[in-house]
């Protein structure tokens, strides 16, 4: 359940489109909305008030007046197709509308401040995508058909229940000696079973919340397990993972199969019991206003009057029965959306480079001096150990680190923290205001389209041109796509390891950052083609600022110094002391 309960949690969603531009193009589509409703409403009591014309005619034989009758009905039905019509295209525009508008707020805050890192990092929620691109098409459809239902709902009560109260009069019960006169006692029996209809199907239906949620979970959880195979692929087949994958997956599914039988046993008894008292509705008033008939107290068509608009308000009154699992469906959807809308909201986010960071933890902060420089910097896992401890040192604008030590001692983790990515631990990073740092892992992120927007990511595919595009490329021993940069195709499955990572020194060049972070980023080339770009970098950006975590010693020539970070502290010829910078000949 969100904080504040659903409907606190869906106007946390939903208000803040009141602050946007398309505020008042969504009040005025609602606006009409609501009155197509009004509209609508109005075309049934007429609709109503003809039944009873027409069966009082039928009752009494009365062949001539039927001709107007069938003008009156055409007039009626010709009202109620151009309600409808309009009010679907109003609706389909608002919804429209409104989740192109909550999609992309929701991107916006799921890719601000990194707050998409540190969902996946720390499991904050489960599935964003799904919650974005699915959930926010049912949350503007469900909240839209449940608040204008339950408008015309409230509507239709009030027109219904007066027609009811005037044309049912009085009963007489006789209790104990006692008379008790009910006046309007149509109405009154309408509101007691639709009271009793409603508790029943509450009571009964009270874990379908419960079991949408764990639907949701389970096959966002099994989707996801099936695109982890496609995006491996390649190194499923050459481990010959297939039947493990398989076995994978089967328990999986194993998840949705259990919920899908929890979910049926529990339409056993809730469809039934539904669909019973929904058949019971229609008998309900007539035998309710029998014996003011058989008295001869009404008409026919009053009698007829009675009984639509009997149905028609235990309907309305009955909103909640009918629409029960569209309301529970609804609390999974706002709980879900508002769960992902406060992860993106927490505080202590993984802060950018420039950027201080919220509360406890690394701070990053911009400063007017030249260097990078790293004050007190004590890097933790999330459950607390220390991996690297009182970290001091600054980075002058064209110096070259490399970062070594064993396994398990930090150093990527330092890297990261550099970045502005880590957040747990103590200490602060200051990086020259206005300065551009670039940061390229092991495995590198190729977007989906063309290979000129993977290579100039993350600039827009038209930050570069073609002559720099083609240069970078064949600088980086990739002449062979140079033909290729306007095909589109799946870079990160298409290219090898090594081309990957050639590309990402292709990126470099490109980009000219101030600060280069490296992790491991030559891992997959050989030798010969490592040396060549990393002579490559110095060559076309010597006033790059270059920090690399590496462990092959055939590297030292590239860099000016060199830092040694194990057991949970740096050091220098195998002193444990803060860092320093250690200078290579």
């Amino acid at each position: 359940m969100p904080p504040g309960g659903t409907l606190r949690a869906a106007g946390r969603l939903a208000f803040p489109i009141l602050a946007s531009r398309f505020r008042w193009p969504a009040l005025s589509l609602l606006a009409v909305c609501i009155g197509l409703t009004f509209v609508s409403n109005q075309l049934l009591v007429e609709l109503n008030a003809w039944h009873g014309r027409f069966m009082d005619a039928v009752q009494a034989y009365n062949a001539a007046v039927m001709p107007s009758l069938g003008l009156e009905l055409a007039a009626v039905m010709v009202g109620i197709a151009l309600s409808t019509v309009l009010e679907n295209l109003s609706r389909s525009t608002l919804e429209i509308g409104w989740r192109r508008w909550l999609t992309e707020r929701l991107i916006d805050r799921w890719l601000s401040n990194g707050a998409f890192y540190r969902i996946e990092r720390d499991q904050l929620v489960d599935n964003p995508d799904q919650r974005i691109s699915q959930d926010v098409d049912h949350f503007v459809s469900h909240s839209y058909s449940l608040s204008i239902g339950l408008v015309g709902a409230v509507v239709s009560f009030v027109s219904f229940s007066s027609i009811l109260w005037s044309k049912s009069g009085p009963a007489d019960f006789t209790v104990l000696g006692w008379t008790i006169v009910v006046p309007g006692y149509m109405f009154w029996v309408a509101l007691l079973y639709a009271f009793a209809t409603s508790c029943l199907v509450h009571w009964v239906g009270r874990p379908m919340m419960r079991l949408n949620f764990a639907k949701e979970r389970a096959e966002a959880d099994c989707r996801f397990m099936m695109t982890g195979v496609r995006e491996y692929a390649e190194q499923i087949a050459l481990y010959g993972g297939a039947p493990t994958e398989s076995r994978r997956l089967r328990r999986g599914f194993d998840a949705v199969w259990r919920n899908s039988w929890q979910i049926a046993f529990f339409n056993l008894r809730f469809f039934p019991l539904n669909t019973v008292l929904m058949h019971i509705a229609v008998f309900v008033p007539t035998f309710a206003v029998l014996p003011r008939y058989l008295s001869h107290a009404v008409t026919l068509g009053d009698m007829a009057m009675m009984a639509s608009a009997f149905s028609t308000l235990v309907l309305t009154l009955s909103w909640f029965i009918t629409n029960y699992q569209a309301l529970q469906n609804f609390r999974v959807i706002v709980a879900r959306l508002d769960g992902l809308d406060r992860a993106t909201a927490a505080t202590g986010t993984a802060g950018t480079a420039g950027h201080a960071t919220d509360g406890e933890g690394i701070a990053h902060a911009a400063t007017a001096g030249r260097g990078l420089t790293v004050t007190g910097l004590t890097l933790t896992t999330p459950a607390g150990r220390t991996l690297a401890r009182d970290l001091s040192f600054t980075l002058a604008p064209g110096e070259r680190w490399l970062v070594r030590g064993p396994s398990g001692t930090g150093k990527s983790t330092l890297v990261r923290a550099l970045a502005g990515i880590w957040p747990y631990g103590s200490g602060t990073v200051r990086i020259p205001d206005g300065a551009s740092l670039l940061f390229l892992s092991q495995k590198n992120y190729l977007p989906p389209g063309s290979l000129r927007a993977a290579l100039s990511y993350p600039s827009g595919d038209d930050a570069f041109s073609d002559a720099q595009c083609r240069d970078a490329l064949m600088a980086c021993q990739l002449a062979h796509y140079c033909g290729q940069l306007d095909e589109h195709a799946p870079w990160g499955h298409r290219m090898s390891p090594g081309e990957q990572q050639r590309l990402a020194i292709a990126r470099v060049l490109l980009q000219r950052p101030d600060y280069l972070l490296m992790d491991e980023s030559t891992s997959a080339l050989d030798a010969e083609t490592e040396l060549h770009l990393y002579a490559l970098l110095i060559e076309r950006l010597p006033d790059t600022t270059l920090f690399s975590v590496s462990h092959h010693p055939a590297l030292d020539v590239f860099h000016t110094h060199v830092l040694h970070v194990h057991d949970g502290r740096s050091a220098r010829n195998g002193s444990a002391q803060p860092a320093v910078a250690v200078p290579l000949n």
